[in-house]
């Protein structure tokens, strides 16, 4: 990239930090559904082998249930996007350009993870009604007093 190391480096990690945030938001919710599939599964082999006759060791069962399913982001593909652009961006025109796009793909992923997270808070129907209507009062500039 024709941008100095610096600002390429920034941007670089930029796009990282988000990303991996956004890939262990998704990572844990997938990996929580994952793990209710393989507990219904892990009871149904138990039942099947217990209606079997067969003896299985419930340590091996468990050590399934223990394994982390949550994965680390790859970042192979933006590393390969990076130096690709070492490569491909000949021109200064053509380096400025493709820093300010990597800048907005940087404010993007920024303000899509800050969507989100406004949505999980105030969507109405993802929480209780207790905690709804003590934001819609802060929302307001009132402060409910706490209930004993």
């Amino acid at each position: 990239m024709s941008t100095s190391p610096a600002t390429a480096r920034h941007l670089y990690r930029s796009i990282l930090r988000e990303l991996s945030k956004q890939h262990n938001t998704a990572s844990k919710l997938h990996a929580e559904k994952d793990k209710q599939r393989l507990e219904t599964l892990l009871k149904y082999q138990r039942m099947k082998n217990a209606a079997a006759g067969i003896k299985t060791d419930p340590k091996e069962l468990e050590a399934k249930l223990k394994k982390d399913l949550v994965k680390r982001y790859d970042t192979t593909v933006l590393r390969e996007f990076f130096t690709a652009g070492d490569a491909a961006a000949a021109s200064a025109a053509e380096g400025q350009g493709r820093k300010e796009y990597l800048r907005s793909v940087s404010r993007f992923l920024t303000s899509q993870r800050t969507y989100k997270e406004l949505l999980e808070l105030y969507n109405g129907s993802l929480i209780d009604e207790d905690q709804r209507i003590q934001l819609s009062a802060r929302r307001v500039g009132l402060e409910l007093p706490e209930e004993k």
